[in-house]
């Protein structure tokens, strides 16, 4: 959730100036970035920006903010049944693996749309970045880390939602102390002198 400015040398080296953080809900606007980093009266017309990228962010917008608020949303709901979980432990009280698969459960959908969301920007949306900036040598690359970075966390969290789940239905199945009808007898009864 930061964009960082730099010089891209002619050997595509990169000197990075400085970095710049973000709120939420995120969207990056490149225009924007430039005009706010850039020394007063420059014009993106004197750096041949082409209009249509600036039109490219600003449809994908919502997509983008969509995408950081589910993010979000799926690391906290995680957060709450770590936090869940390790209550359970301290007050050593039997844990209710329902409600943290439960927990676990919508992190996983909630990061899974996010992931989803950051795999076709990744893909579609630098495509169409590197098509309409071709001619300025305006380019994108998508992050390989990132995104296998995401879907980890996606299987991570699914795998624990499905786990918990499976032992909150087979917990369910042997719930309660289990005796035998001999222990249930009172001392001394039903046996023969």
């Amino acid at each position: 959730m930061s964009y960082c400015e730099g010089v891209l040398g002619q050997s595509s080296e990169r000197k990075v100036k400085g970095c710049f953080n973000q709120t939420l809900p995120f969207s990056f606007d490149p225009t924007e970035a430039m005009l706010r980093h850039s020394p007063q009266g420059t014009s993106l017309r004197k750096r041949s920006w082409p209009t249509a990228i600036t039109g490219d962010f600003k449809a994908f917008t919502l997509t983008t903010q969509t995408m950081s608020v589910l993010y979000c949303i799926g690391t906290a709901v995680a957060a709450i049944a770590i936090v869940v979980k390790v209550g359970f432990a301290l007050a050593r009280a039997p844990n209710d693996l329902a409600v943290e698969a439960s927990f676990l459960l919508l992190s996983s959908t909630s990061l899974g749309i996010a992931s989803i969301i950051a795999t076709v920007l990744s893909f579609e949306f630098v495509s169409l970045i590197n098509y309409h900036g071709e001619a300025s040598r305006v380019s994108a690359k998508y992050g390989h880390q990132f995104l296998g970075m995401t879907w980890a966390a996606v299987a991570l969290v699914l795998f624990s939602s499905i786990t918990s789940g499976v032992f909150a239905i087979v917990g369910r199945g042997q719930s309660g102390p289990r005796f035998s009808l001999e222990e249930a007898k009172a001392p001394g009864e039903g046996e023969p002198e």
